[in-house]
């Protein structure tokens, strides 16, 4: 059964990451898949400046 808490958008953003590393945070800090377009907000916060493709 499904957790019927709604989740905010970090949280959601968040877990989507975690999930897509296999529920590593060390791999969502460290996440190599830069044309992702969560990959700025993936440590819950928005991270400033240029993000480079690769």
């Amino acid at each position: 059964m499904m957790d019927s808490k709604r989740l905010t958008r970090q949280q959601a953003i968040r877990k989507k990451c975690l999930d897509c590393s296999g529920q590593s945070f060390k791999e969502v800090k460290e996440c190599p898949i830069k044309k992702c377009p969560l990959y700025r907000y993936r440590l819950g916060y928005e991270e400033k400046g240029e993000v480079k493709n690769g």
